[in-house]
């Protein structure tokens, strides 16, 4: 049982990171990509010919909705809840331009597109500006990305300290079996069948570590499930956090009998052979 916790502990770091990445990755994927384009008009806009490009947008057939923010109403806003009102009062002219929000069509669901809408609308005379904040969603992916393949990295080293613990774990039950194994092997055992019971251990210790590290991993999603979704609450987000799926888990399982198998087969061999010279 030693055993079956030390490995399970370790499968669990390198699993816990890949569902958590999942999650960050599923929360990224809500973002709604519409209502994400805001056009700042040029201070010499008019608001007549603010509201003619305003319903010019809306009959683009790639646009969904454009909504036109008058500048006195944005500026009458921003001295409601900025705090600076007297010196907002204070200033001669509104500094503040009129916007247009655009929300794309439900089709233009991916950066090349959204792109592509951008650079025609920087086209129009009117436009001073058009701003898309994705770019940090495109960074928090590259992070994202990063970190996938640097859990890639744990995961292989802490695999092959899983295979170091079961093939130590082994090799204490050979030394303690050798008695057996000589008597065996002075009976006519063949090779297969001394080793199929140590290989049956192995087995066993990377099935029940790869069992206990998805018991591990969900028990901590379920215990931070919690606080997340307050948190999400608070966001006006209904983003809850993800178990890890069946199938992982099954692939986890089996990787984790993959190296619990191979670890009892490298040892037991490498002894077989040590005994036979």
């Amino acid at each position: 049982m030693m055993t079956v916790s030390v490995i399970a502990i370790t499968l669990s770091l390198p699993s816990g990171l890949l569902v958590s990445i999942n999650n960050f990755k599923s929360l990224s994927g809500q973002v709604d990509l519409n209502n994400n384009i805001s056009l700042f008009l040029n201070q010499s806009v008019s608001l007549e010919q603010a509201t003619q490009l305003n319903n010019s947008l809306n009959n683009n057939e790639n646009i969904m909705q454009a909504v036109l923010i008058d500048k006195k109403a944005a500026l009458d806003e921003f001295r409601q809840y900025s705090g600076f009102g007297s010196a907002i009062n204070a200033l001669d002219t509104n500094p503040l331009p009129h916007v247009i929000q655009i929300s794309p069509i439900a089709s233009f669901n991916n950066q090349a597109a959204l792109n592509s809408l951008v650079t025609e609308l920087k086209q129009h005379n009117d436009i001073e500006l058009v701003q898309m904040d994705m770019g940090w969603l495109d960074r928090l992916n590259g992070i994202l990305n990063i970190a996938q393949r640097g859990v890639s990295i744990i995961t292989i080293l802490l695999g092959v300290a899983v295979l170091l613990i079961v093939s130590n774990t082994i090799r204490l039950e050979l030394q303690n079996r050798r008695a057996e194994i000589d008597i065996t092997r002075l009976v006519g055992a063949t090779r297969s069948f001394i080793m199929r019971p140590f290989i049956y251990s192995g087995f066993w210790y990377g099935f029940l570590g790869g069992v206990f590290a998805c018991i591990l991993v969900n028990l901590a999603i379920w215990l931070i499930d919690g606080p997340t979704s307050s948190l999400a609450n608070l966001y006006n987000s209904t983003f809850n956090l993800a178990f890890m799926p069946f199938s992982h888990a099954i692939l986890w399982i089996l990787f984790s009998i993959f190296l619990g198998i191979s670890g009892s087969w490298i040892v037991v061999s490498r002894y077989l052979t040590e005994l036979e010279n």
